[in-house]
């Protein structure tokens, strides 16, 4: 949009970029106010049913990745006719399903379903102040979401432990060059230190320890980060384990390798998964 192309002097900042997207999201005038409600129409159009996929998709706007019983119960519709619709929206590839969870296909359309049904739109050019507003109302969305992303994986990868526990994995899901007998651990739960100043995603005991961080985010894990979990694993005795979505900076890898930490990204993590079946 015009008004917001920076000049020669000024630099394009993210900013900028948020606002730019908030008006073309929310604007109607917007190519992605005008492409999200086009696809929104014709999906509905095809999906039969409009209303009842309205009120769905509204919800998952608002919590996306609920599972189906969960769906169910809040629109209050036996779980056979829930499944039946979200089925519809995933052949018209609105949705996704992963592991039993249900998610927008497109994270640009949730943030337009979420804002338009809720009578949030721009008619003309809005004040910096209500630009603003909207900019922090997306960043709180997507740290939230971010959140919830990160705490649903912690306790993924808690499971896949249980499961992996007392059998040998090919040492390369692992950063190692051998492979890795797992021990038979017999508890594994979150840690958080009496005094509040050490917190690990999971700690596995069975008479050894490993100490587990898990970074689900679009950012390698650096060897400041790989360090600190050093850290902590040492003052619980326990071998540290890190799995990072988007994997390792190399100095960060070159560090594990030196100090024997166990490195895992998010396609190793979907290989030890699909190891056991």
């Amino acid at each position: 949009m015009r008004e917001l192309t920076a000049t020669e002097a000024d630099a394009v900042t993210p900013d900028l970029v948020s606002q730019a997207f908030v008006l073309e999201a929310l604007e109607s005038r917007g190519q992605i106010y005008g492409y999200c409600r086009y696809l929104y129409d014709i999906s509905l159009q095809r999906a039969r049913g409009y209303g009842v996929l309205k009120a769905l998709l509204q919800l998952l706007a608002t919590e996306d990745g609920l599972a189906l019983s969960e769906i169910a119960r809040r629109l209050r519709r036996q779980a056979s006719a829930t499944r039946d619709y979200l089925r519809r929206l995933m052949e018209v590839d609105l949705l996704v399903e992963r592991e039993g969870r249900y998610l927008y296909a497109d994270p640009v359309f949730r943030y337009w379903v979420a804002q338009t049904t809720k009578g949030v739109a721009i008619t003309g050019f809005p004040r910096q102040e209500e630009l603003k507003a909207l900019v922090a109302g997306l960043a709180e969305r997507f740290a939230r979401a971010s959140t919830q992303l990160g705490r649903a994986k912690e306790s993924e990868v808690r499971e896949l432990l249980r499961k992996l526990a007392g059998s040998t994995v090919p040492g390369a899901y692992l950063g190692q060059a051998a492979t890795i007998q797992v021990p038979a651990f017999t508890r594994i739960e979150p840690y958080r230190s009496p005094d509040g100043q050490t917190e690990i995603d999971a700690l596995a005991e069975n008479g050894e320890r490993w100490a587990v961080e898990v970074q689900w985010r679009q950012k390698r894990v650096g060897r400041n980060e790989l360090d600190q979990l050093l850290t902590a694993a040492a003052s619980l005795q326990a071998r540290p384990w890190c799995v990072s979505q988007a994997g390792f900076t190399p100095e960060a890898s070159t560090f594990a390798a030196e100090r024997g930490i166990l490195i895992s990204n998010a396609e190793d993590l979907a290989a030890l998964a699909k190891s056991i079946g």
